[in-house]
């Protein structure tokens, strides 16, 4: 060989000896042993790799187990936040059923009739029950718009009935006070009234061709107040007094639409000439009037045609009868007294009709208040929106507390499932140790098990 210095040194080895049978078998011995021992050692190190993946697994499923105890006690948390808000739910709900009844109450008062109300917002007071129980049920405000409109509907249709029938006799005083206003103009603006036309004397009175004929007489100064209205009543009921008087020379067609009066010849006996007197004019001369008045007789008698004093006329084969309290068309002061009675009487049914109508307006204007008002009421409900919240609130915290409380059981079964497959896992590990010799802690298990890696 060479030395550091390099110089080359010789070294001399002995040369190869037996050894003596002794040592041999001893060697041979210590090898066995040797072979024993890494088998054992081997042995070991596999129970040990097996405990430690039993302890692994047990550690695993303890894990396991740990995270869903702590899901079940955080849903615990939950529920219980769920319950308190639950019973907050019902607490509110109860307060807007007593708010809302005493709404309601309060508005049924604009209501014809509040009795039904008092069933429809009765609560048990019984704290012992549930809170769903002691509220108004949430198709409460359906129900009150129901009743409300069963009360009110009828009495709106009374309402309308009432009113059309005030409203017609509102116009019909309307329409009468128009023409009672209308009648007493033509008064006004009439010099002389006049009696009521035949209604078969429908042809125009064209002015200066004659005129009717209480216009063209007068009574005498020797007759009563009794004799004047029975004459004249005679003549109105007869058709004669309104009858029309043609002026000298006038000639009136056969068609001509009208009552006409023509002078005859003179009665025997008396005549109207005897009571009337002629007031000409109007284009009828004094000798006309004459021929007339003489032609007619005075009182029952075997003329033709004569008028009585006591109301009692003939006409030909034609008689009657009628009576009048005082006169009114023949003579002028006569038709000046009768046109300020008729103004007077227009003006005092004017003034009747006018109060007539302004009461019925007024009756009129108070059902369609009472209406407006009741369908006013109809419309302004309590509002619901406070009852129908609390009752959306109230039902979700009960769905969330029914959701968590089986949440919550489930993950409870799952915690206690998993808490007892982590124990069956540890005491399987902890025996499988014990039988092993070997260290259930994993610390000292992985010690142990670098000490077998070692010395293999």
């Amino acid at each position: 060989v060479t030395d550091a210095d390099g110089d080359a040194i010789e070294i001399t080895r002995p040369g190869a000896r037996a050894l003596d049978g002794q040592l041999s078998e001893g060697l041979t011995s210590w090898r066995g042993q040797l072979a024993e021992t890494d088998k054992v050692l081997k042995a070991r190190a596999r129970a040990a790799e097996a405990l430690h993946g039993r302890l692994e697994e047990a550690a695993v499923a303890e894990r396991a187990a740990s995270v869903l105890r702590h899901e079940a006690e955080r849903l615990d948390l939950q529920l219980a936040a769920a319950r308190e808000r639950a019973a907050a739910g019902g607490a509110d709900l109860a307060s807007a059923s007593a708010g809302y009844a005493e709404r309601v109450r309060s508005w049924a008062r604009r209501l014809p009739d509040q009795a039904p109300f008092v069933e429809l917002l009765q609560m048990p007071e019984d704290d012992d029950l549930p809170s769903a129980e002691r509220a108004l049920h949430r198709d409460t405000p359906d129900e009150v718009s129901r009743v409300a409109h069963e009360i009110a509907d009828p009495v709106l249709a009374g309402y309308e009935t009432e009113r059309d029938s005030v409203l017609a006799r509102e116009r019909a005083a309307g329409e009468e006070l128009m023409t009672a206003r209308a009648d007493r103009r033509r008064c006004e603006q009439r010099k002389d009234p006049e009696p009521p036309r035949s209604p078969y004397s429908t042809a125009d009175r064209t002015p200066g061709t004659g005129a009717p004929f209480f216009l063209l007489v007068d009574f005498t100064g020797s007759l009563t107040d009794a004799d004047q209205s029975g004459l004249e009543a005679a003549l109105e009921a007869s058709g004669l007094l309104s009858a029309w008087t043609c002026a000298d020379g006038t000639l009136l067609g056969n068609g001509t639409r009208d009552v006409v009066l023509r002078g005859g010849d003179p009665v025997a006996g008396p005549s109207l000439a005897d009571m009337l007197a002629p007031v000409p004019g109007y284009g009828v001369s004094r000798a006309t009037l004459d021929r007339l008045l003489h032609g007619i007789g005075l009182g029952d008698s075997a003329a033709h045609s004569w008028i009585g004093s006591d109301g009692r006329w003939r006409l030909g084969v034609s008689r009657g009868a009628f009576a009048k309290d005082r006169t009114e068309y023949i003579g002028a002061g006569a038709r000046a007294a009768t046109r300020q009675r008729r103004i007077a009487e227009l003006t005092e049914r004017i003034g009747r009709l006018t109060a007539d109508r302004e009461l019925l307006a007024a009756a009129r204007a108070q059902i369609e208040l009472r209406r407006n008002e009741l369908r006013l009421a109809l419309r302004e409900t309590p509002p619901a929106r406070p009852l129908t919240d609390a009752w959306t609130a109230y039902d979700r915290a009960v769905a969330e507390t029914a959701r968590l409380t089986g949440e919550l059981a489930a993950a409870r079964r799952q915690a206690e499932q998993a808490a007892a497959t982590a124990v069956g896992l540890r005491t399987r590990a902890q025996a499988q140790a014990t039988s092993d010799g070997l260290p259930a802690d994993p610390g000292l298990l992985m010690k142990m098990r670098g000490d077998l890696d070692r010395a293999a």
